[in-house]
């Protein structure tokens, strides 16, 4: 190895073939054939437009999901962030650096770091998802650059010991939940909730919205949870709801609002159903389907 050139590969083309997962595997700056996206794939500069950070500027980073298998992204937060740097920059030296999440919690931090030892960002806009802003909390007490979110919602990010670095726009779940507990007609009417088990928003928010529904008199008749992406397990949980043929159902989920929607929309015993929704049923993709 003294004499010899360890190169598995220069390019992603040079890593034939995927991962045991079934992902794409990419070359990374020391020429190794990885699994994960490399740490200068993960961000770039998206204003100014050149792709070059003026000399003195303030670098904001942006934690955004730009890619992923799901139709859903950030796009929309991307552009705003675009949007205000280059109004800033008529006044102000700034610079935007957008980096991607993918909408995976693990990416989230470690482009957190990226950005801020490869970029020297200041303060960061992101990411959007309670998810990713959990473990993207542990990297900010460490390294002491501020963060706000402009969607993350489950309650918990309000008690977060983050030295006061964390912040986000959206209101917490807590105020949603008490309109959401509102909604029904009656507290005796029949309701049943489904939600995305392992995302600490969905679980946030149907924990939040049983304490005030219970508060109001009223009696949730199934809970019944799934995991993100596991398609068998949703529909096993939409097939309980309509056996139970409930007046209401909460649907409380993120990246899979639009295939439980469509899962439900088709379930014979949900047809009477009023179907409760959140901030997840903005995304176009779920009338799409």
């Amino acid at each position: 190895s003294a004499v010899l050139r360890f190169h598995e590969g220069n390019a992603d083309s040079d890593c034939a073939g995927t991962t045991d997962a079934g992902g794409q595997l990419f070359c990374s700056d020391d020429h190794m054939c990885v699994g994960a996206i490399p740490d200068y794939k993960l961000c770039k500069v998206s204003v100014p437009a050149d792709g070059k950070i003026p000399k003195g500027a303030l670098v904001i980073g942006g934690l955004f999901r730009t890619s992923g298998a799901n139709d859903v992204n950030d796009h929309t937060f991307r552009q705003a962030a675009d949007l205000a740097a280059i109004d800033f920059n008529t006044n102000y030296n700034v610079a935007h650096v957008v980096c991607d999440t993918a909408g995976d919690a693990a990416q989230a931090a470690r482009a957190y770091n990226v950005v801020i030892d490869r970029f020297g960002a200041k303060v960061i806009v992101g990411p959007d998802t309670s998810d990713e802003v959990f473990a993207v909390a542990k990297e900010v007490v460490k390294r002491g650059v501020p963060i706000i979110s402009p969607s993350a919602t489950n309650p918990g990010i309000t008690d977060l010991m983050d030295d006061g670095l964390v912040w986000r726009t959206a209101a917490s779940d807590n105020l949603q939940s008490k309109v959401l507990a509102t909604l029904p007609l009656s507290s005796s009417s029949k309701i049943d909730i489904i939600f995305v088990g392992d995302s600490t928003y969905a679980s946030g928010l149907k924990d939040a919205f049983v304490s005030n529904f219970v508060s109001l008199g009223g009696t949730v008749n199934a809970s019944l949870s799934f995991n993100g992406g596991d398609t068998a397990a949703m529909n096993s949980a939409v097939a309980a709801a309509s056996s139970d043929a409930p007046a209401y159902a909460l649907l409380l989920a993120d990246f899979d609002a639009p295939p439980l929607m469509a899962a439900a929309a088709k379930a014979t015993g949900l047809a009477m159903t009023q179907f409760l929704m959140t901030d997840s049923a903005k995304k176009p993709s779920l009338w799409g389907q």
